[in-house]
């Protein structure tokens, strides 16, 4: 029997905004096409990997987990596909196929209907959803006549039938929806409000996160890209306080409310992995903790136990009584750090794919996965030098080399390079690796330089399928495409031997016995076999890929 002994989580998607989640004991986040669920086991103390979901055929676009009921969240896809999905069934429930208009870029559940979702196209169509019916979804009325694209969404926890919508352009627009009809009471809502003023020539300063006040029914926080956050009333349309950015290159990719500490919020930087922990009552923040290279992508906020209402220290009494944000005292620094915010942790999601959950309080990682591919990885090879360690090529662009005793990346290359449809070890401890791509070539990456050192372009603009380094010539580096070609190089670029097919080659070895020795499979389903000790350039042996089935 084959066993799973460790599991190598691929990293989370940066394209698409809503691809984390948390609630309770539980979260989650999005690669491309699947949903990794991690649950707090209480024996240890530590989130584990649960289970992975997969049922969209496209890019997962959103995800949203049920406001209360933790075994519950949905999804969104590329595929025009919404699922719901049980947690401790591991599976879905239910499914929507058919009546997406236009691509969703945000879901969430309202939170007056334990079974309605909302579903937002950037066009503005919000459409909604009672998963438990067989009826497509509603479509409500006049919610397409915005002129800036919808970026983010979401439902009023307190208010029924009130939906914030944060656009492209910077503004947000509010919505007041009867919940019987799916239709706009124009008199009550408003649109494109509270834009940033910018300058004519600026670009422009979208909307990257909205929070409702969990204090306040009034009191909305939102992010924008270049101006920052401001915490606005909605009621009277004016900004209440617009908090400043350390510098005008800090610009706020996510936030969030931290409900055991009245008035507490925390953004991340969308250029450095910088969080910052702010206070209502004061413009700048509190404290900026850079907790990682990489810029931020989303970040959500687990409390592990409950409010700090619910405990009976005196230091945390002075926040009892407060029942609105405008009352939210600042507490000192010492205050927040030691008494406000012990059992606080934060999701944490990042631009280059890396995940962590990262202790409030203890200033300190619980957890983190510090990278993970983006997308399909084409191939894996172990070390011929090192069995702890195992490169990865893949479809993002990037060769990753893990240590599976840790379950860590060791090495990583810069990226950029499009598909890696294969790769290569150079043999002994050389420390190289050859990877090919589908239009720049072949390269050859230093895991101890950190650096691509040689490119070879001879294929020109085909894609290459196969790479193969010679484990008993360390010179040589055999290379097959797209352009009909299997191609020998020298390690230094130095074309010696090609050999034509008559269509694309798909891959190529070296013999294990005879170093001269080489074998390619071509689109015309024949296996060639080549000796370099030859000038002839045609095969010493074929093999034909028909096979006769006797009646």
């Amino acid at each position: 029997m084959v066993k799973q002994v460790a599991l190598l989580p691929a990293g989370c998607q940066p394209w698409n905004r809503g691809v984390c989640a948390a609630s309770n004991d539980h979260f989650a986040y999005c690669a491309t096409l699947a949903i990794y669920i991690y649950k707090l086991d209480s024996r240890f103390k530590e989130f584990r990997l649960l289970s992975i979901m997969s049922e969209h055929k496209k890019t997962i676009t959103s995800i949203s987990w049920h406001p209360k009921d933790p075994d519950i969240i949905a999804s969104s896809g590329a595929d025009l596909h919404v699922f719901i999905w049980s947690i401790s069934k591991q599976r879905s429930i239910a499914v929507l196929s058919s009546g997406i208009k236009d691509m969703p870029v945000c879901i969430g559940w309202n939170y007056h209907d334990n079974t309605c979702l909302g579903i937002i196209s950037g066009k503005g169509l919000l459409q909604v959803w009672h998963y438990m019916d067989k009826n497509p979804p509603a479509i409500v009325k006049d919610s397409t006549s915005f002129s800036s694209y919808v970026t983010v969404f979401r439902w009023h926890p307190k208010k029924q039938g009130v939906v914030v919508f944060g656009h492209s352009d910077g503004s947000i627009s509010i919505l007041v929806i009867d919940t019987r009809t799916y239709s706009v009471a124009g008199s009550k809502s408003v649109r494109h409000i509270l834009a940033p003023e910018v300058e004519d020539d600026d670009e422009a300063d979208p909307i990257t996160a909205l929070a409702w006040d969990p204090l306040s029914t009034e009191y909305l926080l939102i992010a924008n890209r270049h101006c920052g956050v401001r915490l606005v009333d909605v009621t009277t349309r004016s900004v209440i306080t617009a908090f400043l950015p350390p510098s005008t290159a800090a610009q706020v990719q996510t936030l969030s409310w931290v409900h055991n500490a009245p008035g507490m919020f925390v953004t991340g930087d969308v250029k450095s992995g910088v969080l910052r922990i702010w206070s209502v009552s004061k413009v700048s923040p509190i404290e900026n903790i850079r907790i990682k290279k990489s810029g931020f992508h989303d970040v959500h906020i687990i409390s592990t136990t409950q409010s700090s209402s619910t405990h009976n220290s005196s230091s945390n009494n002075e926040h009892h009584d407060i029942s609105s944000t405008s009352e939210a005292k600042s507490p000192s620094l010492t205050a927040h750090t030691h008494f406000a915010l012990p059992h606080v942790q934060l999701v944490c999601t990042f631009k280059d794919g890396g995940i962590g959950l990262y202790d409030l309080g203890h200033r300190r990682w619980r957890f983190l996965r510090d990278q993970g591919h983006l997308e399909t990885i084409f191939d894996c090879k172990f070390s011929p030098c090192n069995p702890n360690h195992l490169a990865t090529a893949s479809f993002d662009g990037t060769i990753k080399v893990w240590d599976i005793m840790t379950m860590q990346t060791v090495a990583t290359s810069a990226g950029n390079e499009g598909i890696i449809y294969h790769m290569s070890w150079a043999p002994a401890d050389l420390g190289c690796i050859a990877g090919c791509t589908a239009k720049n070539g072949i390269f050859i990456w230093s895991m101890d330089k950190g650096k691509v050192i040689k490119r070879i372009h001879d294929h020109g603009e085909y894609s290459v399928f196969s790479v193969s380094w010679s484990q008993k010539d360390s010179k040589l580096i055999m290379s097959c495409g797209s352009s009909c070609y299997c191609m020998i190089h020298q390690v230094d670029g130095k074309l010696i031997h090609k050999y034509k097919h008559p269509a694309a080659v798909y891959g190529g070895d070296w013999s294990p016995h005879n170093k001269e020795m080489l074998a390619t499979g071509c689109e015309d389903k024949i296996v060639r076999v080549f000796y370099m000790g030859t000038t002839n350039s045609q095969p010493i042996k074929t093999f034909s890929g028909k096979h006769h089935h006797n009646n």
